[in-house]
């Protein structure tokens, strides 16, 4: 007879991770359909979608909710479905898929999925619901989220395995969240940072030379440096404005 297969703690940890995940999933699509447009995501919705892709990246308007990586996104679904409520916030329903990936990729890094804790770890990141109220909504912050947990995932195997792909790709991961909202600006600082430090550590244990990717690293920075330096400029200018609008609103009540 053939020995019947035993269910194991990692079969249990795998179909409890997808059926937990599922269920947010489609707690978050129920509120794509149900939850009203909000009034951030209303220019993302019926303006944003009528510039140019470049247009966008320059930031035509110095609105700060032209969050720019949502918002091209956006207009790309929005040019093959039609404008509906759904298709605007569909860009920040998939990247819970990959919020999802990157969860499943830190606890399987750090704990293995054979772990008794791998289930509590996961559930730990889906008990902020204000933070997945973000996954429904057409703003560049799910998508930020996301991108920056799979740039932590990679990051941690990175240092682990010492592997130079899995460094470029937190590297990258970190610089296009912060091109979905310039608040994780600081997050990719800190990821290149420790990006290079683990070439540094790997390069140095190889014995090879670590100038190829301190190169292209630096050439990276730079270029990104010049693309979001005129929407930075002109979403300070904005704010600037605002408040010097305030203060003289404040100072013309007294």
């Amino acid at each position: 007879m053939a020995p019947t297969a035993r269910f194991t703690i990692r079969d249990f940890n795998l179909i409890t991770f997808i059926i937990l995940f599922e269920l947010f999933f489609l707690l978050i699509i129920y509120k794509v359909f149900h939850v009203p447009v909000t009034h951030d995501e209303v220019l993302t919705a019926t303006r944003y979608p009528g510039y140019g892709y470049w247009e966008l990246m320059m930031y035509p308007e110095p609105w700060p909710n032209n969050h720019i990586l949502n918002s091209l996104l956006a207009k790309f679904f929005v040019s093959i479905f039609g404008l509906h409520q759904w298709v605007v916030r569909l860009p920040n329903v998939l990247s819970f898929l990959l919020y999802s990936y990157a969860i499943f990729r830190i606890n399987k890094t750090v704990l293995t999925t054979s772990s008794v804790w791998f289930i509590p770890a996961s559930v730990l990141f889906l008990l902020n619901l204000y933070l997945l109220d973000f996954f429904g909504l057409s703003r560049g912050y799910g998508i930020s989220c996301a991108l920056c947990t799979l740039s932590v995932s990679f990051l941690i195997s990175a240092f682990r395995d010492l592997k130079k792909g899995d460094g470029w790709i937190a590297f990258f991961a970190a610089m296009l969240a912060s091109y979905a909202n310039f608040t994780a600006l600081v997050f990719w600082v800190a990821v290149s940072a420790m990006v290079w430090a683990c070439f540094f550590i790997r390069f140095r244990k190889l014995g090879k030379n670590l100038v190829r990717p301190t190169i292209l690293m630096v050439l990276f920075i730079a270029g990104y440096a010049l693309l979001i330096a005129n929407p930075i400029i002109k979403k300070d200018k904005y704010i600037e404005a605002l408040v010097a609008r305030a203060m003289c609103h404040t100072e013309s009540r007294f």
